[in-house]
């Protein structure tokens, strides 16, 4: 007992494992059935069905669900709408910590309850089960729902419903259910789907038993698992840490003055404005002019005519320059703060471009913005006279 084993997924990749019995009953049916063509293993499943329903009972996470009120195993079709129904909530509720496993189980649980009453129900009349929340525990309401209709009791399953309950527990939105209906052509996904969440919750395991359970622990995982107990902060903080060691040792030769500071992150690629333009379009006024203090203007100027504005986006990108700076986070953030309330950032909206438009961006020699003036580039007058 004990060790790493490699088996396959749900999807078919390899995946590791520790070596409990459940992942060793996973291993064995990979080895004799799941590596078979589809069509060759219901034969297979059948010839050994006895034995695979023994070792799901002692030894799986998602047992077979077929069982009587005696204690009996069977298929699903030789069970009472009765047997069914406690069934499932034996399953699927944890009754040592008064809850479902998840909330669309109960559901599931309650759909169910509601086809029992359209087989059973003698008359039209209101359903018993008015809301979910009344099998918030489900056995009291349980005992009293199947105290109405003593037929289910000793009814067994029709055709149709059993096609019904397998329909009710494979539908989309749901937390896939943790047991084993039936071996058909799906026995595979029945068997693997959703499997490593019950070592995260053993007390929705059968018996509480963790040899049940799928339990992943790769080679890198085990290389670095020295300390018994360690706290989940101090394992990421680890994880932290020897990831920003490596980045500096990479880029920045272990020497954290060569690290360069940034006013804030972004993952938007910097585009210059020319690209926004068509082809046929003239180019843009950019010219890069000296002041004194060591200061530089940035200038950029829209073209007269509205049929050749480059895009907003573009615009915007070309003013804020290559560099993530205070003025980049002003034009491209979606919100802005003030006091207590959020409100849509405004500025974008403000200097988008329009035709004969100048922008000055005032920057230090280290390309720092200081300074944005937006203003048409040729004289105007409200009286439509030139100055």
């Amino acid at each position: 007992v004990g060790g790493i084993m490699t088996i396959k997924s749900e999807l078919g990749e390899p995946i590791h494992k520790l070596a409990t019995r459940g992942v060793r009953l996973w291993k064995e049916l990979d080895e004799t059935v799941f590596s078979l063509p589809k069509e060759k293993r219901i034969q297979v499943l059948n010839k050994k069905k006895q034995y695979i329903i023994a070792r799901l009972n002692a030894d799986f996470q998602k047992v077979w669900f077929g069982k009587k009120a005696d204690g009996t195993i069977v298929d699903l079709q030789e069970m009472t709408y009765s047997e069914v129904v406690r069934r499932m909530c034996q399953l699927m509720f944890i009754s040592s910590e008064d809850r479902w496993i998840h909330i669309s189980h109960r559901d599931l649980v309650g759909d169910f309850l509601r086809r029992v009453e359209e087989r059973f129900s003698d008359t039209e009349t209101l359903s018993t089960l008015q809301s979910y929340s009344q099998l918030q525990p489900p056995f009291p309401f349980v005992d009293d729902f199947l105290a109405s209709y003593p037929a289910a009791q000793s009814q067994l399953l029709t055709s149709e419903d059993v096609f019904h309950f397998l329909t009710l527990c494979q539908r989309r939105g749901q937390k896939p259910v943790p047991f084993i209906p039936l071996m058909d052509h799906d026995f595979e996904t029945w068997f693997k789907k959703d499997s490593l969440w019950q070592a995260e919750d053993i007390s929705a395991v059968v018996d509480r038993d963790v040899q049940r359970t799928c339990i992943l622990q790769g080679p890198v995982a085990v290389r670095h698992s020295r300390k018994v107990d360690e706290p989940v902060a101090e394992i990421l903080g680890n994880i932290h840490n020897d990831h920003v060691r490596a980045l500096k040792e990479r880029y920045y030769e272990n020497d954290e003055s060569k690290i360069p500071e940034k006013e804030y992150i972004s993952s938007t690629i910097t585009k210059t404005i020319r690209e926004a333009l068509p082809p046929s379009s003239p180019s843009l006024s950019a010219t890069l002019t000296s002041k004194s203090d060591s200061k530089l203007v940035r200038i950029h100027e829209t073209p007269d005519s509205p049929a050749h504005q480059p895009s907003t986006q573009m615009w915007l990108e070309t003013l804020a320059g290559p560099d993530l700076n205070w003025f980049r986070a002003l034009l491209s953030t979606a919100v802005v703060i003030q006091g207590k309330y959020y409100a849509s950032n405004p500025v974008a909206r403000i200097i988008k471009p329009r035709p004969g438009q100048r922008a000055t961006v005032h920057q230090t020699e280290q390309g720092e913005i200081t300074r944005v003036v937006i203003e048409d580039h040729k004289p105007w007058s409200a009286t439509g006279k030139s100055n």
